[in-house]
């Protein structure tokens, strides 16, 4: 079984801080990608962690990913704030 802290350090790894400067569809896309991918290792965090407990390691990578998450909930606000600015000057575009 894998430690917390090995698994959190995977959980960093598949969790890549955002690009700024892509198509927000990109932006979403990558996301699900990383959503998906981080499931599996979720699901065995949580096993790890009622065994093992949290240690200082384990909680600074936390603030690590805790980071790379608040920064992909803002790429993904902006992206959805310009898909939606899109959606409505096609609508207009076309009266």
């Amino acid at each position: 079984m894998n430690t917390v802290v090995d698994l959190l350090r995977e959980i960093v790894n598949a969790t890549p801080p955002p690009t700024s400067g892509r198509d927000p569809s990109e932006i979403v896309t990558e996301a699900e990608s990383i959503t998906r991918g981080r499931v599996p290792l979720l699901q065995q965090l949580a096993g790890a962690l009622a065994i093992e407990g949290v240690g200082a390691e384990a909680l600074a990578l936390r603030a690590t990913l805790d980071d790379r998450d608040a920064r992909w909930q803002a790429a993904l606000t902006v992206a959805r704030r310009e898909m939606t600015q899109r959606m409505t000057a096609m609508r207009r575009y076309r009266r």
